[in-house]
C-alpha cells in the first residue's frame, strides 16, 4: 500500500511539473506573439508617418533629387 502511495505521489509530482512546463511555454509563445504584434503596429505607425512626411512637397522633392543623383 506505501508503494502504491509513492508512485501515486510521483505521477502527481510529474503530473504538477508537466503542467507548469506546459504553462511557461504558452507564456512564451504568447509573449512572442504580442511582441510580434506590437513591432508590426510600430511598423504601420512609421509608414503613416513617413506617408505624412511625404506630403509635404519640399521634403518630397528632396527625396526625389536623392533618388535621382
Amino acid at each position: 500500500m506505501e508503494n502504491i502511495e509513492k508512485r501515486f505521489n510521483l505521477l502527481k509530482s510529474l503530473e504538477n511539473d508537466f503542467s507548469k512546463n506546459v504553462s511557461n511555454q504558452a507564456e512564451k509563445v504568447v509573449q512572442a506573439s504580442l511582441y510580434e504584434r506590437k513591432q508590426r503596429m510600430e511598423k504601420v505607425n512609421l509608414d503613416k508617418d513617413f506617408d505624412n512626411l511625404l506630403s509635404d512637397s519640399s521634403i518630397r522633392n528632396v527625396f526625389i533629387r536623392l533618388r535621382d543623383k
